[in-house]
């Protein structure tokens, strides 16, 4: 039978038996595509959820560079195609001045590579 695993978060450490045997203590687990932790922190699902956004950037990497697609329809994309999975499960997050420097350093770097600036 496979283990249960289980997350308290206030601290306490309580128990959980299932079916004879004792579930596994784990500090973070993932649940519907968000990182759960025990400290409470989204750091760790934020950089999850940016690197997520920059492979699906990189996948598109020909669009960004075909000069005949019009910037206009290039941002709809990125808005359309890499924003949704950035900011999936944002309702949650608690963001430090760190993490909102990290986000907009993303999204400046999805328009740096559609107008082509370094």
């Amino acid at each position: 039978m496979p283990k249960r695993h289980r997350l308290t978060t206030n601290g306490t450490f309580c128990n959980m038996v299932i079916n004879n045997s004792f579930s596994e203590r784990v500090t973070s687990f993932p649940y519907l595509f968000s990182l759960i932790t025990d400290n409470t922190e989204c750091t760790d699902d934020i950089r999850g959820r940016l690197v997520k956004g920059l492979g699906i950037g990189a996948k598109l990497k020909k669009i960004w560079q075909n000069h005949g697609i019009h910037i206009s329809t290039k941002i709809r994309l990125i808005k359309a195609l890499i924003w949704p999975v950035v900011v999936y499960g944002c309702e949650r997050w608690t963001l430090k001045k760190d993490e909102e420097r990290r986000i907009d350093a993303f999204e400046m770097k999805c328009f740096r590579q559609i107008l082509r600036v370094s």
